[in-house]
């Protein structure tokens, strides 16, 4: 609830939200057998939004809290007792895609050519749930999407913004230097 406060966004319905210190790499998320009785009996909506932005960790680094956290997460939408799985939005990365050789269209689909990523940890951790969600998708009667974000910004009323994403260290940067870097973003 801190970090709903912290960004100005608190109290919301409170009624629809429940908190829950994880270990998203358990099979059993770290929550006490109670909790997960409750989870499958009252899930509907899963939206994982949770990783580790860091662009020099190699994919393994994503492997055991990200990758096996996120079918983790799908997995218990899939283990709910109820008529039809619970509903799976993965928020992935725009990375996963930035890796297509120019002139491209990318279209709204699965990638599935890791060459397609940006060649680091993070874009291709982020296509291997992807491709995870895909078979998901492909194998159950789960409603599984993939929002292949670029940014995840402070809100139109607020916009409290984490402060040490890159975008906003630059922004910060050019204020106070009075200039902008050259950046070479099309290769």
């Amino acid at each position: 609830m801190h970090a709903l406060s912290s960004k100005l966004i608190w109290p919301v319905n409170t009624n629809k939200i429940t908190c829950l210190p994880a270990e998203l790499s358990r099979t059993d998320l770290g929550l006490s057998p109670e909790t997960i009785s409750i989870l499958r009996a009252k899930l509907t909506k899963i939206i994982h939004c949770a990783w580790a932005v860091n662009f020099n960790l190699g994919v393994s680094s994503f492997e055991s809290q990200h990758v096996r956290g996120a079918y983790n997460l799908l997995s218990l939408c899939l283990s709910v007792n109820t008529i039809k799985p619970a509903d799976f939005y993965f928020c992935s990365s725009v990375s996963a895609a930035a890796g297509t050789l120019l002139p491209a269209t990318i279209t709204e689909t699965y990638i599935t050519k890791f060459e397609n990523a940006q060649n680091m940890g993070y874009a291709r951790s982020k296509l291997v749930v992807e491709n995870i969600i895909k078979a998901a998708v492909e194998k159950s009667e789960v409603n599984a999407k993939v929002f292949r974000v670029g940014q995840i910004v402070g809100d139109s009323q607020n916009g409290i913004w984490n402060s040490t994403e890159a975008i906003p260290l630059m922004i910060r940067s050019a204020t106070t230097l009075g200039a902008l870097p050259e950046l070479d973003e099309v290769s």
